[in-house]
């Protein structure tokens, strides 16, 4: 069995990094609810997280002193941000052929 030590360095609803050490590979599990849309990192590199008791986020981490980050990216608000982007671009061409429309008319 392996011992080691995690703590909280930062965290926000979208946000978590937490330093840990151990002596041995080891598995942290963070207690907060397991969802689709979370991205870790270990060390500035991109892991899988694995599902701890069917509820909680889990990362294996190797031996050493190591920063992981968790982060709250789901797929759907980037299709929205997205999706809204377009929509504006959209309005905005639209809105911008009004006006010319009607700087034509003025002038006839």
């Amino acid at each position: 069995r392996v011992s080691g030590q995690a703590k909280i360095i930062f965290r926000t609803a979208n946000r978590v990094v937490v330093e840990t050490a151990s002596g041995g590979d080891a598995l942290l599990v963070v207690t907060d609810t397991y969802y689709p849309g979370w991205r870790a990192k270990v060390d500035g590199r991109q892991t899988k997280i694995l599902r701890a008791n069917y509820v909680f986020r889990a990362v294996p981490v190797p031996a050493g002193t190591h920063t992981v980050e968790f982060e709250f990216r789901p797929r759907s608000f980037l299709v929205g941000a997205a999706l809204s982007c377009l929509g504006a671009v959209m309005w905005l061409g639209w809105a911008a052929t009004r006006l010319r429309r009607r700087g034509q008319e003025m002038c006839e």
